[in-house]
């Protein structure tokens, strides 16, 4: 650090002026760096990181003893202070929490906002000269719902057939895989864009684009399906009918069907009562440090042979 005294003040203009970087040669070389990883992928990412930091990795994840022993080297105060700050940022986007209302603009027409839950993130946290925990406790959402869904599965084997009815971008199936490394997911995912990274997911079947057109049954369903106009209740519906007896499934729902008093909505909790379903509400608050409010349902159902009646819908 360069320690300034006094300076005459002709000299402060340049004494605060922000370091100046051409860019311009470094254009080809970053498109470049970004084609390889888009096209090879994590071997790519290691190639530079050996060639970029002199680092030779066999993963690109962070393991347990490496986060624990950076964990002992911050000092106490640095902890406080980063716990204040994120208790702070809480504490602002609390108070922006999301209140969907509707509103009904003319006989027959009724408008509405509605925040829905995305499956993946990915955040990019500047380092340089500094390491910035502000990115980091901005940006961060807590990543454990996909955990918490495939937690509640009493077990998962390596030859149980699982289904993900909705795959998305393979959030849900890196959780699985995280529990069971050796785990294969049957996926169906209507997204091309998604497909192409679904691709890449470690343990990822891809056998479909459309749920509703699925045969066979499964040992295990996993999924967080589309919440607008109550689709997350048909697809538990038809999650259910592709269960196996003495399967389990493990579904993230919005809270709508908690609340509406629609004959829809009232009939789906008389179903989940009378099969028996374990729901565990997740909160808005589980998104806040990221400004994102939405609170979802988990709903975790073990197939009897008996069950009451379901309603038609499909």
């Amino acid at each position: 650090m360069k320690t300034i005294l006094y300076p005459k003040r002709e000299e402060w203009a340049g004494i605060v002026e922000r370091p100046h970087l051409d860019v311009s040669q470094l254009t080809a070389t970053v498109r470049g760096v970004l084609d390889d990883v888009k096209s090879r992928g994590d071997e790519a990412v290691k190639e530079y990181e050996l060639k970029f930091d002199h680092a030779r990795l066999s993963s690109l994840a962070v393991s347990e003893a490496e986060m624990d022993e950076a964990e002992r080297l911050v000092d106490d105060d640095l902890k406080s202070a980063i716990r204040l700050a994120h208790d702070n940022i809480r504490t602002f986007h609390e108070s922006e929490r999301f209140v969907g209302s509707k509103v009904s603009t003319q006989p027959g027409v009724t408008c509405w906002q509605k925040s829905v839950a995305i499956d993946k993130v990915g955040l990019y946290i500047p380092g340089g000269t500094a390491p910035l925990f502000s990115t980091v406790l901005m940006l961060a959402t807590p990543a454990k719902i996909a955990d918490l869904a495939v937690s509640k599965f009493t077990s998962i084997e390596p030859d149980m057939t699982i289904l993900e009815p909705s795959a998305g971008r393979g959030a849900l199936v890196e959780a699985v895989h995280r529990r069971c490394p050796s785990a294969v997911v049957d996926c169906y995912e209507l997204m091309p864009e998604n497909v192409t990274f679904l691709e890449k997911v470690e343990g990822a079947h891809i056998i479909g684009t459309d749920f509703t057109k699925a045969e066979g049954k499964w040992q295990r369903i996993i999924a967080n399906p589309p919440f607008s106009g109550n689709q997350d209740i048909d697809h538990v519906y038809m999650m259910y009918d592709h269960l196996q007896i003495g399967g389990e499934m493990s579904v993230i729902t919005s809270q709508h069907w908690k609340f509406a008093q629609d004959n829809k909505c009232q009939y789906f909790r008389q179903w989940l009562q009378d099969n028996n379903a374990d729901i565990t509400d997740i909160d808005s608050g589980e998104f806040k440090e990221s400004n994102t409010s939405v609170a979802t349902s988990l709903i975790h159902i073990v197939r009897k042979l008996k069950v009451g009646e379901q309603m038609s819908l499909f």
